[in-house]
């Protein structure tokens, strides 16, 4: 954009020089349109006894002509040379710092998806998505053999129970978006994990807490998930993108970080939605519903407690300590300006 600019310069001077010509040419088309006048005085007076006076004076026109003409060439010549000279100089230095500042750019390191998991923001961020979806699949396999023994309840009612889950999660999904600009995702994810912790002491109603098997109770965990997983699931995407944008040392690609937090999000997704079956089952084959879910709240807990711990209240020390600083050097400024 520079050098255009320079080159545009160059042009309007030229454009500058071009008008001065053409003054010079009308003055020198003005000498002849005399000259001619001068040549008909002599056809006039050819007779008169004037044209030796006349042909003098012709002579001197012609003469004035020839170095009006020559000086107007040279003056124009040198002072078109110097200015495009100088024009094609600073164009040759802008060209010079444009490749400089070129050369300095650093070029852009390769991403891939062990920047993710080599992170501490970036492992939590996995270990969340894996979580929420397991925790919202662990169930499909070991929740309708817990309705039928403990209720009798046909596989059409069963089906009714499901769609509390799933009609939470789709209500709250236009609400996260929204939170997660006005709080902290950090805040987010934890209080959602403890949210959707709750709600599996609640599905399969723990025994420890004595709440007792009423299927209303596990159709209120169910609706408590899902309407805590569009918590869990929509931040933790926004923590990969910062996991690689904070990385030290690198200087990773914008599109190259997007295409990447997106093709892990739905790897771990589908991880989540494939592991949460099989732990539901295997574990309650081994055990029984009600351990099952209450392990998966367990879990969920254990993820929220690390977060706050090690990221939240580290993030919000260093805000505060931020903002100290900023005040006792406002009060500072203050102090100096009442001093003087």
């Amino acid at each position: 954009m520079i050098l255009n600019n320079q080159v545009l310069g160059g042009i309007q001077t030229t454009e500058n020089f071009q008008k001065k010509i053409d003054d010079y040419e009308t003055g020198r088309n003005n000498d002849q349109v005399e000259m001619i006048s001068l040549k008909l005085k002599i056809q006039e007076f050819n007779t008169s006894g004037q044209l030796n006076g006349i042909e003098l004076e012709e002579d001197d026109y012609d003469a004035n002509l020839t170095k009006r003409s020559t000086k107007v060439d040279k003056i124009i010549e040198l002072q078109v040379s110097e200015e495009v000279e100088a024009e094609l100089n600073n164009s040759v230095v802008i060209i010079e710092e444009q490749n400089d500042q070129s050369s300095e750019i650093k070029p852009k390191d390769q991403v891939n998806y062990l920047h993710l998991l080599m992170s501490p923001r970036g492992f939590f961020a996995c270990l969340d998505i894996l979580l929420c979806c397991q925790m919202y699949n662990f169930c499909d396999t070991s929740l309708p053999y817990y309705l039928d023994k403990e209720f009798g309840y046909s596989p059409s009612m069963i089906s009714l129970v499901f769609v509390a889950q799933n009609i939470a999660f789709v209500i709250t999904c236009f609400i996260a978006p929204k939170l997660t600009k006005k709080f902290n995702l950090i805040l987010c994810i934890v209080l959602a994990q403890v949210i959707q912790g709750i709600a599996a002491q609640l599905i399969g109603p723990n025994e420890t807490l004595h709440l007792p098997k009423y299927v209303w109770i596990t159709i209120l965990g169910l609706l408590i998930n899902g309407g805590a997983t569009s918590m869990t699931i929509i931040p933790p995407y926004k923590q990969l993108e910062l996991a690689l944008f904070e990385y030290k040392g690198k200087n990773f690609d914008k599109e190259a970080v997007k295409d990447t937090v997106s093709g892990a999000f739905n790897a771990l997704y589908d991880l989540g939605s494939t592991t949460g079956p099989i732990f539901g089952y295997y574990v309650t084959a081994a055990t029984n519903f009600q351990l099952t879910s209450n392990l998966q709240g367990y879990m969920l807990f254990l993820t929220a407690l690390l977060q706050l711990l090690f990221f939240y209240i580290p993030e919000k020390l260093m805000e505060r300590k931020r903002r100290d600083a900023q005040v006792n050097k406002e009060n500072q400024g203050i102090d100096s300006e009442q001093k003087q």
